[in-house]
């Protein structure tokens, strides 16, 4: 049968109109970007924010006095300037004229009484610890505010990150819910949430900068990467970043209407010891470990060469980064030489097999598990019998704490004050003080961090960290692995996007679909 040239435009109008030419674009309305988080926020009051979906919606729903621009460097927000008068006292001028969306004004009383609240003896705010140090806060005007000190704190400025709420809101206990959600001084309101989806509106009231160009964000929660995946190829969703594994991140790059885009991220991956463990605590084994793991097959052939090799806590682009202190070169012979060198101390436990076992723990994400598995075949390759632990994040984090674990992989996200290094090595910093959940503790180390902490000027106290970063070398309660590149995946007619290096969404007040 010979085809009906007349027949055929039709039939391709139709497949046009039915939507199989391209993929389907359910975001009619060019005003509306549709986004997706894999959680939901596990709380939508800044001031019980510790998790970073709940950070990243206080960041679009709220204004602060700093901020941190898209290198991750503090700028001031609703502070127009700032002055250290001395190490203890940090006077603040506020920009003037700003309001709610509801036209109260956001003045130095507004401000004074959240931070009130949070370093109170009794706060209840899982973010009270970063402000214990305050002593006393004035505000002798409407513009102006006073934070005096107890001790010198050079981390203290970029800890002013907390979403401001008016004053009715940060003096009460009651935790905000979406139903008594206040007035907002941020880009965007939350007007709706679901367990499956959240809805913003643009803020008309939005003073602190350029407001949105659109008028409405919505968030669908999915927690399955695949369908992330599906509605992101099929047009059902705008932008998706991070959601996505790296191998579908470079399978769906190659369709026409998706554009990926990568940058270097402020984050970490480590892999950590219990310095409590009869096992780990000895160096020569820890040392071991960091000479067979081949960390550049693992980036190229499991993390997608979305990342790259990590020498210690800070990447390279850092200002702390210390060019002298680096991490383990894989090498097969140092670390069996090592390990000889362990098994004739006879104060170590070691079965009379000579074989050591020990336990990686790990959580329930598939990439997590598939860096755990590679790095336990790449350890056998020394006699290391290393078994694998999977278990929830709830199980996993609480183990992890109680120092229930002998070995553990996870990463520092967004950091950007060399405090980090404070937090997750002080012998002050033990669980629930703090994130050094390896119980890693030597007095000189502290010094310096305590040091580092109440050192304004930046070159001494670059050379503090300098210090500090050598000890933590050379005493290995981490094996740095790598930093990981953050991604995003969107279609190509959304402009305007650009990737946060601590991850948040700040951004999407300046994209618009074309």
């Amino acid at each position: 049968m010979k085809p009906n040239f007349y027949t055929c435009p039709l039939i391709i109008a139709s497949l046009l109109l039915l939507g199989m030419a391209h993929p389907k674009n359910a975001t009619q309305d060019t005003n509306t970007i549709t986004i997706a988080w894999d959680t939901k926020p596990r709380s939508l009051d800044p001031r019980y924010a510790t998790d970073a979906n709940s950070q990243y919606l206080e960041d679009l729903t709220t204004c602060s006095l700093f901020t941190f621009d898209a290198n991750g460097e503090l700028v001031g927000e609703l502070a127009e300037s700032y002055t250290w008068q001395n190490p203890l006292e940090l006077h603040i001028a506020l920009k003037p004229n700003i309001v709610f969306s509801d036209g109260s004004p956001v003045a130095s009383n507004t401000v004074k009484s959240l931070y009130d609240y949070l370093s109170k003896e009794k706060s209840l705010s899982p973010r009270h610890g970063a402000f214990t140090n305050i002593k006393d806060i004035v505000a002798p005007s409407p513009n102006h505010l006073i934070f005096k000190l107890k001790e010198a704190d050079a981390a203290f400025q970029s800890n002013l990150i907390v979403g401001i709420v008016p004053l009715k809101f940060s003096t009460s206990d009651q935790v905000l819910s979406v139903k008594d959600q206040p007035p907002t001084c941020g880009l965007f309101s939350l007007v709706s949430i679901t367990p499956t989806e959240m809805i913003l509106t643009k803020n008309p009231s939005y003073s602190l900068g350029v407001p949105a160009k659109s008028t409405r964000i919505i968030i669908k929660i999915i927690k399955d990467e695949t369908t992330a995946y599906a509605k992101l190829k099929s047009g059902e969703i705008d932008l998706v970043q991070g959601l996505i594994s790296r191998d579908k991140i470079n399978a769906i790059s190659s369709l026409p209407h998706i554009t990926v885009s990568k940058k270097f991220g402020l984050n970490t991956g480590y892999l950590a010891f219990n310095m409590r463990d009869p096992l780990l605590r000895n160096k020569n084994l820890r040392q071991a470990i960091g000479y067979a793991i081949n960390r550049e097959a693992i980036i190229k052939y499991i993390m997608q060469d979305f990342a790259t090799l990590a020498e210690q806590m800070f990447p390279p682009e850092h200002k702390y980064y210390s060019p002298s202190v680096s991490s383990f070169p894989h090498n097969l012979e140092k670390a069996q030489k090592l390990l000889a060198e362990l098994k004739k101390q006879t104060k170590i436990p070691i079965p009379s097999s000579q074989v050591i076992s020990l336990t990686y723990s790990t959580t329930t994400n598939i990439t997590r598990i598939a860096i755990a598995r590679a790095i336990s075949a790449q350890l056998k390759k020394i006699d290391l019998d290393v078994k694998i632990d999977v278990s929830d994040w709830s199980r996993f984090k609480q183990n992890v704490e109680k120092g229930n674990v002998q070995m553990w992989s996870l990463s520092w996200i967004g950091f950007k004050d060399p405090d980090i290094l404070n937090f997750a090595f002080s012998s002050k910093s033990f669980p629930p003080n703090g994130g050094n959940r390896g119980y890693f503790s030597t007095p000189i180390l502290d010094d310096l961090l305590n040091r580092g902490k109440s050192t304004i000027e930046f070159a001494t106290r670059k050379k503090i960290y300098d210090a500090a970063q050598e000890i933590i070398a050379d005493e290995v309660p981490y094996i740095y692995l790598w930093h990981e590149d953050l991604y995003v995946a969107h279609k190509k007619n959304l402009q305007g996007y650009t990737i946060y290096r601590d991850g948040r969404y700040r951004s999407l007040a300046k994209v618009f679909l074309k």
